[in-house]
Protein backbone atom coordinates (compact mmCIF):
# COMPACT_ATOMS: atom_id res chain seq x y z
CA UNK A 1 0.00 0.00 0.00
CA UNK A 2 1.32 3.44 -0.90
CA UNK A 3 0.51 6.33 1.46
CA UNK A 4 0.70 9.94 0.30
CA UNK A 5 4.14 10.99 -0.86
CA UNK A 6 5.98 8.17 0.94
CA UNK A 7 8.27 6.29 -1.46
CA UNK A 8 7.50 2.66 -2.24
CA UNK A 9 9.76 -0.07 -0.88
CA UNK A 10 10.93 -0.83 -4.42
CA UNK A 11 12.42 2.66 -4.52
CA UNK A 12 14.76 1.85 -1.63
CA UNK A 13 15.69 -1.57 -2.98
CA UNK A 14 16.86 -0.11 -6.28
CA UNK A 15 18.59 3.01 -4.96
CA UNK A 16 22.27 2.74 -5.90
CA UNK A 17 23.17 5.37 -3.29
CA UNK A 18 21.95 3.19 -0.43
CA UNK A 19 24.90 1.52 1.28
CA UNK A 20 24.73 -2.21 1.90
CA UNK A 21 24.72 -3.25 5.53
CA UNK A 22 27.26 -6.00 6.08
CA UNK A 23 27.77 -7.33 9.57
CA UNK A 24 30.63 -9.55 10.61
CA UNK A 25 29.78 -12.99 11.91
CA UNK A 26 29.50 -13.23 15.67
CA UNK A 27 32.01 -15.18 17.71
CA UNK A 28 30.75 -17.70 20.25
CA UNK A 29 31.10 -14.97 22.88
CA UNK A 30 28.98 -12.71 20.70
CA UNK A 31 26.34 -15.42 20.33
CA UNK A 32 26.32 -15.87 24.11
CA UNK A 33 26.01 -12.11 24.70
CA UNK A 34 23.15 -11.70 22.23
CA UNK A 35 21.35 -14.72 23.72
CA UNK A 36 21.70 -13.23 27.20
CA UNK A 37 20.49 -9.81 26.05
CA UNK A 38 17.44 -11.13 24.20
CA UNK A 39 16.35 -13.87 26.61
CA UNK A 40 17.54 -12.33 29.91
CA UNK A 41 19.39 -15.46 31.00
CA UNK A 42 22.77 -17.06 30.51
CA UNK A 43 22.78 -19.91 28.00
CA UNK A 44 24.38 -23.27 28.52
CA UNK A 45 27.73 -23.47 26.65
CA UNK A 46 26.38 -26.34 24.53
CA UNK A 47 23.48 -24.14 23.43
CA UNK A 48 25.93 -21.39 22.44
CA UNK A 49 28.02 -23.87 20.44
CA UNK A 50 24.94 -25.28 18.71
CA UNK A 51 23.55 -21.84 17.86
CA UNK A 52 26.93 -20.66 16.59
CA UNK A 53 27.28 -23.74 14.38
CA UNK A 54 23.67 -23.58 13.15
CA UNK A 55 23.80 -19.90 12.21
CA UNK A 56 27.47 -19.60 11.29
CA UNK A 57 27.48 -16.61 13.64
CA UNK A 58 25.18 -14.70 11.28
CA UNK A 59 23.54 -12.06 13.52
CA UNK A 60 20.39 -11.92 11.38
CA UNK A 61 19.82 -15.69 11.54
CA UNK A 62 20.61 -15.76 15.24
CA UNK A 63 18.18 -12.92 15.96
CA UNK A 64 15.42 -14.80 14.15
CA UNK A 65 16.08 -17.98 16.11
CA UNK A 66 16.14 -16.13 19.40
CA UNK A 67 12.89 -14.39 18.53
CA UNK A 68 11.32 -17.81 18.01
CA UNK A 69 12.71 -19.03 21.35
CA UNK A 70 11.16 -16.06 23.13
Amino acid sequence: MHHGNAPKAEHFITMPSMPAICLDDLSRDGVRDLFSAVLNRDPDPDVVRTLHEATGGNPFFLSELLTEFR
